[in-house]
């Protein structure tokens, strides 16, 4: 079975029937270029001396160019190895 996963655009019941209806319970697989050590850092800050607070959470995901560029270069990578595999 497929697994379909929605972790960074939440799509609704439609949106996600029209783009994927067709494809649930058929075989299939993905691939996620992933970065293990970002260059990028947040910051984990307290708002407040009281405990029951959360904290301030600013992850600023991709600031750093590096960062952009090697997922870029991963995504184009597991392209090209998808069209070097069919051929």
């Amino acid at each position: 079975m497929m697994r379909f996963d929605t972790f960074v655009v939440l799509l609704s019941d439609q949106v996600f029937n029209e783009l994927f209806g067709d494809m649930i319970y058929s075989e299939g697989f993905s691939l996620r270029p992933v970065l293990l050590h970002p260059q990028t850092r947040g910051v984990v800050r307290l708002r407040s001396s009281d405990p029951n607070e959360p904290p301030y959470i600013e992850p600023n995901y991709l600031a750093h160019p590096d960062d952009i560029k090697i997922l870029v270069e991963g995504m184009i990578n597991t392209a090209l190895g998808l069209q070097i595999n069919r051929s």
